[in-house]
């Protein structure tokens, strides 16, 4: 009886989103941003955690996804997944300027909206956060908590601050009252 209630969907909970490089986030900075990255080198600047670089942890079938097409063919067709929740690992935390962290965070989720969610209705978001300012990363939630397509924050295990601490409770504040689950994910955004 239970089991005629239920609509069982098949959800993949960690399909890895691969920002190519840190230059394709420069049309969703404004214009200050945008020059800063660009004139201090910032759009060549390495932030994305991918196992791809991690030779002993890679498997041929183990791909990180840096487009719609490589998500349906790898992870959505081939299982029949109804959902897939895509994970940026993508550390700007590591960046010591928190206002440009924000920056970032702001233009990967943006990057991420437009070039992912938008393409398939399937897909929905992990919000990349500034965590290094709890405030700001509140902020970040309270500006994408209309977009339904986002439905987790994501945090990185590993990180200048433990999880648990008073500091990171504005976050956790902000991702209750607006419903999202809070994803942590193993590694560290450095």
């Amino acid at each position: 009886m239970l089991q005629s209630l239920v609509s069982e969907k098949r959800i993949d909970c960690d399909v890895h989103v691969t920002l190519p490089t840190t230059a394709k986030l420069t049309p969703y900075l404004d214009d200050y941003w945008r020059e800063q990255v660009t004139t201090r080198g910032i759009d060549r600047l390495e932030l994305t955690s991918d196992i791809s670089n991690i030779s002993p942890a890679l498997r041929p079938d183990w791909k990180t996804s840096s487009d719609v097409q490589t998500i349906r063919t790898l992870a959505l067709e081939p299982f029949g997944t109804d959902i897939a929740i895509c994970n940026c690992l993508y550390g700007a935390q590591a960046v010591y300027n928190a206002d440009l962290a924000v920056a970032l965070c702001r233009a990967m989720n943006d990057w991420l909206a437009e070039e992912f969610l938008s393409k398939d209705e399937r897909l929905r978001g992990s919000i990349v956060l500034p965590w290094q300012s709890p405030e700001k990363a509140a902020l970040e939630i309270e500006r994408l908590a209309s977009d339904r397509r986002f439905v987790q924050i994501s945090m990185m295990a590993m990180g200048d601050m433990p999880l648990g601490r008073r500091a990171m409770w504005p976050i956790y504040a902000a991702a209750e009252a607006h419903g999202f689950a809070v994803g942590v994910h193993a590694g560290t955004a450095y």
